[in-house]
């Protein structure tokens, strides 16, 4: 799923969930501080993370970070980044909607 669908499907939720007692702008703000949790807890879960600054800071030359990018990609989806990136576009699409 996209992060503009999900975007998408999450403001439809808070919509549909409460059948017309909100109109688009207040589903829209239910979205948007739904989202802004799920973003705030991956912040707490990275702060967990002491070694992240040694993952992408301790190579000493570009081609030395290009020839590891598979490592490193590896690495942060253990550290959830792209999952944190995926929930900041969706923030991004709820807002254009």
């Amino acid at each position: 799923m996209t992060p503009k669908e999900k975007a998408q499907e999450l403001v439809h939720k808070m919509y549909a969930g409460f059948v017309h007692q909100l109109y688009d702008y207040k589903a829209k703000q239910c979205a948007l501080i739904a989202v802004d949790e799920i973003i705030a807890n991956k912040f707490l879960q990275l702060n967990d993370y002491k070694n992240l600054s040694q993952l992408i800071g301790g190579f000493k030359t570009d081609k030395d970070f290009n020839e590891n990018l598979t490592h490193i990609k590896d690495q942060l989806e253990n550290y959830g980044l792209n999952s944190l990136f995926f929930w900041q576009e969706v923030k991004q699409e709820i807002e254009k909607i």
